[in-house]
Protein backbone atom coordinates (compact mmCIF):
# COMPACT_ATOMS: atom_id res chain seq x y z
CA UNK A 1 0.00 0.00 0.00
CA UNK A 2 1.87 3.28 -0.97
CA UNK A 3 -0.17 6.89 -0.13
CA UNK A 4 0.79 10.44 -0.22
CA UNK A 5 -0.42 13.01 2.29
CA UNK A 6 0.11 15.97 4.56
CA UNK A 7 -1.01 15.66 8.06
CA UNK A 8 -1.19 12.57 9.62
CA UNK A 9 -0.71 9.39 7.67
CA UNK A 10 -2.68 6.64 7.87
CA UNK A 11 -2.30 4.04 10.84
CA UNK A 12 0.50 1.22 8.97
CA UNK A 13 0.44 -2.04 11.13
CA UNK A 14 -2.08 -4.73 12.86
CA UNK A 15 -5.71 -3.67 13.32
CA UNK A 16 -6.28 -6.44 16.02
CA UNK A 17 -7.11 -4.58 19.14
CA UNK A 18 -6.14 -6.24 22.44
CA UNK A 19 -7.04 -5.22 26.16
CA UNK A 20 -3.50 -3.94 26.71
CA UNK A 21 -3.04 -1.84 23.41
CA UNK A 22 -1.68 1.65 23.88
CA UNK A 23 -0.76 4.88 21.67
CA UNK A 24 2.06 7.12 22.17
CA UNK A 25 3.41 10.20 20.15
CA UNK A 26 5.38 12.67 19.47
CA UNK A 27 6.36 16.05 17.09
CA UNK A 28 9.19 17.95 16.42
CA UNK A 29 9.93 21.57 17.70
CA UNK A 30 8.82 23.87 15.56
CA UNK A 31 10.88 24.31 11.94
CA UNK A 32 12.94 21.26 13.13
CA UNK A 33 12.16 17.48 11.20
CA UNK A 34 12.79 13.53 12.04
CA UNK A 35 16.91 13.26 10.53
CA UNK A 36 17.20 9.30 12.17
CA UNK A 37 15.40 6.99 13.38
CA UNK A 38 16.75 4.39 16.22
CA UNK A 39 15.01 0.95 16.53
CA UNK A 40 15.41 -2.15 19.32
CA UNK A 41 13.67 -5.52 18.22
CA UNK A 42 11.92 -8.14 20.29
CA UNK A 43 14.67 -11.29 19.20
CA UNK A 44 13.37 -14.45 18.91
CA UNK A 45 9.80 -13.55 18.85
CA UNK A 46 7.99 -15.27 16.35
CA UNK A 47 4.04 -15.43 15.84
CA UNK A 48 1.74 -17.63 13.76
CA UNK A 49 1.31 -14.21 11.28
CA UNK A 50 4.71 -14.44 10.07
CA UNK A 51 6.38 -11.52 12.47
CA UNK A 52 9.95 -12.39 12.67
CA UNK A 53 11.71 -9.89 15.66
CA UNK A 54 9.27 -7.28 15.87
CA UNK A 55 9.90 -3.97 17.00
CA UNK A 56 9.78 -3.14 20.76
CA UNK A 57 11.67 0.16 20.27
CA UNK A 58 11.10 2.94 18.37
CA UNK A 59 12.75 6.65 18.76
CA UNK A 60 13.18 9.79 16.08
CA UNK A 61 16.14 12.72 16.81
CA UNK A 62 14.82 15.72 15.42
CA UNK A 63 17.22 18.32 13.41
CA UNK A 64 17.91 20.33 16.43
CA UNK A 65 18.76 17.18 18.26
CA UNK A 66 15.55 16.73 20.18
CA UNK A 67 14.52 13.36 20.65
CA UNK A 68 11.21 11.74 20.38
CA UNK A 69 11.48 9.13 22.94
CA UNK A 70 7.71 7.45 21.92
CA UNK A 71 8.97 3.78 22.74
CA UNK A 72 11.99 3.67 24.59
CA UNK A 73 14.45 0.45 23.71
CA UNK A 74 15.10 -1.99 26.71
CA UNK A 75 18.70 -2.29 26.39
CA UNK A 76 22.03 -1.79 23.94
CA UNK A 77 21.80 1.11 21.30
CA UNK A 78 19.69 -0.06 18.77
CA UNK A 79 20.06 0.06 14.77
CA UNK A 80 20.21 3.36 12.98
CA UNK A 81 19.18 4.88 10.07
CA UNK A 82 19.66 8.81 9.56
CA UNK A 83 19.15 11.27 6.85
CA UNK A 84 20.41 15.23 7.15
CA UNK A 85 17.67 16.15 4.99
CA UNK A 86 14.90 14.45 6.89
CA UNK A 87 12.58 11.48 5.48
CA UNK A 88 10.02 12.11 3.19
CA UNK A 89 7.73 9.02 4.42
CA UNK A 90 7.66 5.83 6.13
CA UNK A 91 8.31 1.86 5.18
CA UNK A 92 8.59 -1.45 5.95
CA UNK A 93 7.29 -4.63 7.21
CA UNK A 94 4.27 -6.01 9.54
CA UNK A 95 2.24 -8.76 10.70
CA UNK A 96 0.88 -9.33 14.09
CA UNK A 97 3.31 -6.88 15.11
CA UNK A 98 5.20 -3.94 13.42
CA UNK A 99 8.19 -5.61 12.54
CA UNK A 100 10.56 -2.95 10.72
CA UNK A 101 11.04 0.46 9.67
CA UNK A 102 13.17 1.70 6.74
CA UNK A 103 14.48 -1.82 6.35
CA UNK A 104 15.53 -1.93 10.05
CA UNK A 105 13.73 -4.80 12.23
CA UNK A 106 12.75 -8.11 11.91
CA UNK A 107 10.62 -9.53 8.70
CA UNK A 108 6.65 -9.60 8.54
CA UNK A 109 4.42 -10.88 5.45
CA UNK A 110 3.25 -7.51 4.85
CA UNK A 111 4.73 -4.15 3.59
CA UNK A 112 3.83 -0.72 4.04
CA UNK A 113 4.76 2.37 2.39
CA UNK A 114 3.56 6.15 3.00
CA UNK A 115 4.94 9.34 0.84
CA UNK A 116 4.64 12.63 2.45
CA UNK A 117 3.26 15.55 -0.15
CA UNK A 118 6.31 17.07 -2.36
CA UNK A 119 8.29 19.20 -0.34
CA UNK A 120 7.16 17.74 2.93
CA UNK A 121 9.10 15.57 5.55
CA UNK A 122 8.51 13.70 8.57
CA UNK A 123 7.79 15.85 11.80
CA UNK A 124 6.73 13.29 13.79
CA UNK A 125 5.07 9.74 14.83
CA UNK A 126 2.82 8.19 16.99
CA UNK A 127 3.16 4.28 17.82
CA UNK A 128 0.27 1.67 19.08
CA UNK A 129 1.69 -0.99 21.40
CA UNK A 130 0.51 -4.11 22.77
CA UNK A 131 2.10 -5.46 25.90
CA UNK A 132 3.59 -8.91 24.99
CA UNK A 133 6.75 -10.96 26.85
CA UNK A 134 6.91 -9.02 29.56
CA UNK A 135 7.58 -5.39 27.06
CA UNK A 136 6.03 -2.99 25.19
CA UNK A 137 6.07 -3.93 21.14
CA UNK A 138 4.87 -2.09 18.47
CA UNK A 139 1.78 -2.85 16.58
CA UNK A 140 1.07 0.01 14.53
CA UNK A 141 2.79 3.27 13.21
CA UNK A 142 2.17 6.93 11.87
CA UNK A 143 4.01 9.50 10.86
CA UNK A 144 3.24 13.35 10.52
CA UNK A 145 4.30 15.23 7.78
CA UNK A 146 4.36 18.53 7.04
CA UNK A 147 6.66 21.46 5.97
CA UNK A 148 9.79 22.76 7.60
CA UNK A 149 7.66 25.92 8.66
CA UNK A 150 4.80 23.45 10.32
CA UNK A 151 4.09 23.55 13.73
CA UNK A 152 2.12 20.26 14.92
CA UNK A 153 0.42 19.51 17.68
CA UNK A 154 0.32 15.40 18.30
Amino acid sequence: MSLSHCGWSPWFGATLASPTDATQGQTCPCGTWVTQWRVWQAVGKVTLVGDKDPLNGIVAVCSNGAVLDVLPGLSGPGTAIGSPTGFQGVSGKFGRFLDSMYGLGGTGPTDYSFACQAGNRVLGFQVVTEAAAGAAVAKRVRVFCGSTTTCPGT
